[in-house]
């Protein structure tokens, strides 16, 4: 069946002076339904032609407000096209029953519905990261189960062995597994918890895997952080180069579209050059992770140091400021936009700072893998890697792992063991002859 979605606006009684209501139109086979929402907007905010609202210039008093409500008038399109999706294996269905599958019902043990009903309370917490696992998890076995509604009381220890083998057999990961397989059980605690089922004395998840199992270690040398250090000068004078030929085309009308060639190549070469900078200040920072890096405030940096709080672990650190990073702050703080961070990856004034930094750091692995093709790389470069790097080059340079540990802002010494990459048969062969060595034989 086609469905059609879109967002309508529901001006106030009380005149124009006041916000109106929006909410959203679901039409199916000549039938609708609306859908209240509590997004309140002005009507000179709306655009009724195309259904969306009007979002103002950056730092505008009610810029937060409608970007806001933008993100989250394309997450609720987005979970409707969704829901109708999974529903599309069924025979027959209404409009209806993709209402109560939006709306979630915890009265019901539809799996769906109450995933719904649960990440609708976990988006009102500001949990939105939660909410959008327990979809993509319920989505995933729904998705298995050929797109049949599936009921809590169904999950049992066959299905979700099933389950397993059929995730296993796609080339997934076990980490990707136990993603789903831990965010179904807490769906599915939940539920007990919630009185929607009964506790059962079997064990569904008993023989599925929910741990967690080592990565591959994914450090750099140093020999390859110097390569991608190196691209900074091949990144500079192919900025220079562009900006001069830019100017020398000037504005005319035959070389318009080289000159718009020209800037594209330009302005992603910047984004490049600016990816490679918040690797190498990661690095540099003693393996700051990017989380911290997209929320450092320009008020915690103080007298030549970085005093800052971990996003992870609460813990508080301090981190000298040198050279190389002196010059990426330079770099940015001439940018400066008036935002109270020092990194344009997050920004108050353009909506939910979580949405802007999942999509930044989608964002900046992307051009971190780009990155790490121009540099001949073998390895995949991400943003954890300079923090792993930072790691086990430390540890090549004999620091002992206590103050790696402690540098990081580890709270356990095991999580530190983890990130150091083992060192190559190669470097303790050589340590297997030089030991070996003191020992000196009398020659007869």
């Amino acid at each position: 069946m086609s469905f059609t979605f879109k967002f309508h606006f529901r001006p106030s009684s009380k005149g124009m002076d006041v916000e109106g209501k929006l909410f959203i139109r679901i039409i199916c086979k000549r039938q609708y339904k609306n859908l209240s929402t509590t997004y309140s907007v002005f009507p000179t905010e709306w655009n009724a032609a195309l259904g969306k609202v009007v979002l103002p210039s950056t730092g505008t008093p009610r810029s937060a407000h409608l970007s806001h409500i933008d993100a989250c008038m394309r997450e609720d399109l987005s979970r409707l096209r969704m829901i109708v999706s999974l529903f599309e294996t069924r025979a027959e269905y209404t409009v209806d029953d993709v209402l109560c599958a939006f709306k979630g019902s915890p009265e019901n043990d539809d799996l769906l519905s109450y995933t719904e009903h649960v990440s609708n309370q976990l988006s009102a917490e500001g949990r939105q990261r939660t909410a959008r696992a327990y979809r993509s998890a319920t989505k995933s076995l729904i998705s298995f189960n050929g797109g049949k509604p599936l009921c809590i009381g169904d999950i049992s220890a066959s299905l979700l062995n099933a389950y397993q083998e059929s995730l296993i057999a796609r080339g997934l990961f076990l980490n990707t597994v136990s993603f789903y397989m831990r965010n179904i059980r807490a769906i599915y605690n939940r539920s007990i918890r919630d009185g929607i089922i009964s506790s059962r004395g079997d064990k569904p998840f008993e023989k599925v895997y929910t741990g967690v199992s080592p990565t591959v270690k994914r450090a750099l040398s140093k020999e390859e952080m110097n390569k991608l250090a190196d691209l900074e000068l091949v990144l500079t004078n192919r900025l220079e180069n562009y900006k001069k030929s830019i100017d020398e085309m000037g504005a005319s009308p035959v070389s318009l579209n080289s000159r718009l060639s020209l800037e594209r190549r330009y302005g992603y070469t910047v984004h490049l050059h600016e990816a490679l900078m918040y690797f190498m200040f990661c690095f540099h920072a003693r393996g700051m992770s990017y989380v911290d890096l997209a929320y450092l405030r320009k008020n915690e940096i103080r007298e030549n140091k970085i005093i800052y709080t971990r996003k992870k672990s609460r813990q508080q650190l301090q981190v000298k400021i040198t050279g190389s990073m002196q010059r990426i702050l330079d770099y940015f703080m001439e940018k400066d936009t008036g935002s109270p961070y020092v990194f344009p990856i997050v920004d108050p004034r353009r909506g939910s700072e979580r949405l802007q930094y999942e999509s930044g750091l989608r964002v900046q692995n992307n051009r971190l893998h780009a990155l790490g093709c121009m540099a001949e790389l073998k390895k995949k470069v991400t943003t954890h890697v300079s923090r792993h790097s930072w790691a086990t080059i430390a540890k090549y340079e004999m620091v002992s792992i206590p103050m790696i540990s402690e540098a990081l802002g580890h709270t356990n010494v095991k999580t530190t063991i983890t990130y150091l990459d083992s060192f190559e048969d190669s470097r303790m062969d050589l340590l297997s002859d030089k030991i070996s060595s003191v020992i000196k034989k009398k020659v007869a």
